[in-house]
């Protein structure tokens, strides 16, 4: 967390060994946090329930950035939709690590771990009951799909407000347009002011003084050099 938070608000706490961070690199984290967020949680560089609040705001305010601002987040996150409202964490312990099952005592950072799981509506597990873990985990009960949400097509993701105004939002054809509508008058014609038509045979770009005379913030278009391939002039 103290790498996130350097790395996602420039907080001074980039911890030198993630595994082991040092009381000064928590209390420049601390105090980060308050000058930040403008909140006064203790600066004592021991990590207790304020500092881990204050990782949560981070990580919050990094989501919200990451939508597009707090109402998008707030959006986004009506549309979940849980299992069972009055179960929406289901603590599993130890019992189905993700890394070498079949050991005792293994060290490993990916076994400490928090899971999203995301069921079609008509697989939803029984999350009362008293064996939900093992219903969920049992082998061939359900077959697991890793989603990266850094391969999510980019055009799937509704824009913030689309999540808002869903309801509100229909498709129709707009009615055709009526005869001659966006049809031309007649032919077109353009014209443009060549060098070798201005009257002023001394200053070939005579023809831009009425410029310089109606628009003179806009600098000295018409110069009296006339810019060859044997001389540096050039039109400014």
């Amino acid at each position: 967390m103290l790498a996130f938070a350097a790395a996602a608000r420039g907080f001074p706490c980039d911890p030198e060994d993630p595994a082991k961070p040092t009381p000064l690199e928590i209390k420049a984290f601390q105090k980060s946090y308050n000058d930040d967020f403008g909140k006064s949680i203790g600066v004592d560089g021991v990590v207790g329930n304020e500092t881990r609040g204050a990782y949560f705001d981070v990580v919050n305010a990094d989501l919200a950035l990451r939508a597009g601002g707090e109402g998008a987040l707030a959006a986004l996150r009506s549309k979940l939709r849980f299992v069972d409202n009055a179960h929406k964490t289901l603590a599993c312990g130890e019992r189905f690590p993700a890394d070498r099952p079949d050991e005792d005592n293994v060290a490993s950072q990916a076994n400490r771990r928090v899971e999203l799981l995301f069921f079609s509506p008509d697989l939803k597990p029984d999350l009362a009951a008293k064996d939900a873990p093992d219903r969920v985990y049992h082998k061939g009960t359900f077959t697991f799909e890793v989603v990266d949400p850094a391969t999510l097509e980019a055009e799937s993701v509704e824009s913030p407000q689309d999540l808002q105004n869903e309801e509100e939002l229909s498709l129709a054809d707009a009615p055709p347009p009526g005869d001659g509508v966006g049809e031309m008058n007649g032919a077109l014609e353009t014209e443009m002011a060549k060098l070798q038509e201005t009257l002023d045979v001394n200053d070939p770009y005579g023809f831009l003084e009425a410029f310089d005379e109606g628009f003179p913030q806009f600098g000295t278009q018409a110069v009296v050099d006339f810019p060859s391939q044997s001389d540096d002039s050039v039109l400014v």
